[in-house]
């Protein structure tokens, strides 16, 4: 995210969060930033070397764009994430547990799907980095690109239609969402063993 304004790329998210007729997040690495408690997100942005008065701030930002998933009028929500997201221990077993706990009770909201791309599949679009696809009723959609210090929408409807065919190849090789919670329920047992 970047350097001048620390809270932009969360505020520029959570308007198009708003106003997204349907969203999917693809996170090979880490748990889906609508998905985040705020201890998981503090760890992250602790190590990222963030002062602390912004990584409250943040904290805070990323909570209430969360509302878009538990509101009057939830967005549907498609998270696909590689299993490597869900067995790294960012923070630790006390942060990791409760962190995937959560994701599992937001996997049984109606308006969430979450499915979890084995890590021993092959090579697929996903290895390249994470990506965000907001669809709209009224308007085409966008993809969001997140990286260290910065991001990109790309709004080129040849790009779009790329990542929507990742999107399609990496589903087909994802678990069922039953499969992929009781993965979520055996790391959390082997976090917690």
């Amino acid at each position: 995210m970047g350097e001048r304004d620390a809270g932009a790329q969360d505020r520029a998210g959570g308007e198009y969060e708003r106003t997204a007729s349907a969203i999917f997040a693809w996170e090979p690495l880490l748990i889906p930033g609508l998905l985040q408690t705020p201890d998981y997100v503090r760890t992250i942005l602790a190590a990222a070397g963030r002062p602390r008065a912004e990584e409250e701030l943040r904290i805070k930002v990323r909570l209430m764009r969360q509302e878009v998933l538990t509101g009057r009028d939830p967005s549907p929500y498609t998270a696909l994430l590689a299993e490597t997201a869900l067995r790294q221990r960012r923070g630790g077993a006390e942060i990791m547990a409760p962190q995937l706990r959560h994701l599992a009770e937001l996997a049984q909201r109606r308006n969430v799907s979450l499915r979890v791309l084995p890590d021993n599949e092959d090579f697929h679009p996903g290895l390249n980095g994470s990506f965000v696809i907001f669809d709209f009723a009224d308007l085409p959609p966008i993809v969001f690109l997140e990286q260290y210090r910065g991001s990109a929408y790309l709004y080129d409807e040849q790009q779009v239609a790329d990542y929507r065919a990742a999107q399609r190849a990496m589903a087909a090789l994802a678990l069922s969402e039953q499969e992929s919670c009781a993965l979520v329920r055996e790391v959390i047992a082997d976090l917690e063993a």
